[in-house]
């Protein structure tokens, strides 16, 4: 101990203290992060990144974060399943009686709309967009195979071509009789 200043008039200085009793493991991750973080720095990581890595491993507790890693993968899981089961479906078909190809149409157009949307959006997840993207190219290519899209070339220029109704069985042509009435 060692006085600051010789002068008796001014008072000592007052240092507040705040003590925290951390577990080992938070204190030995939050001090591997530290280093992490350091390192980044001098690969050549901006502070605006490093802020935002900070935000993401230290917003919520440990437990909390683990929490949501776990369901991201088992989302991300479940949905290249669903992505899977989609193609393995359409994939070997020649017949689609009893699919609305109108329906497909518009679910394929409000896909891609919200594509555009998250894609408009600058803080969006990148893993969220890819999976939107896949489903939008997966609807579009359900709609090419259930509608039998083809191009024709009419006055130069190509155009799309529908030719579900030229398909050769007739609950096809029941299908798309029933889907014009409805949609």
């Amino acid at each position: 101990w060692r006085v600051l200043d010789t002068n008796e008039s001014v008072a000592d200085p007052h240092v507040p203290l705040r003590l925290e009793n951390v577990g080992m493991y938070k204190y030995s991750i939050v001090e591997t992060m530290k280093q992490s973080l350091k390192m980044y720095q001098r690969v050549g990581f901006q502070d605006q990144d490093l802020e935002d890595i900070k935000d993401f491993f230290f917003r919520f507790p440990l437990h909390i974060m683990i929490l949501q890693q776990i369901i991201g993968f088992l989302q991300m899981l479940l949905t290249t399943l669903a992505f899977k089961n989609d193609i393995t479906f359409f994939r070997g078909r020649s017949d689609y009686h009893g699919l609305s190809s109108r329906s497909l149409g518009t679910d394929t157009v409000h896909e891609i709309v919200i594509f555009l949307y998250l894609f408009d959006f600058e803080n969006i997840s990148r893993i969220v967009l890819f999976q939107v993207g896949t489903s939008a190219l997966i609807g579009a290519w359900k709609y090419v195979r259930v509608a039998r899209l083809g191009v024709r070339w009419a006055y130069l220029l190509p155009w799309a071509a529908h030719r579900r109704m030229e398909s050769v069985s007739a609950d096809e042509r029941d299908t798309e009789d029933m889907d014009a009435k409805g949609m």
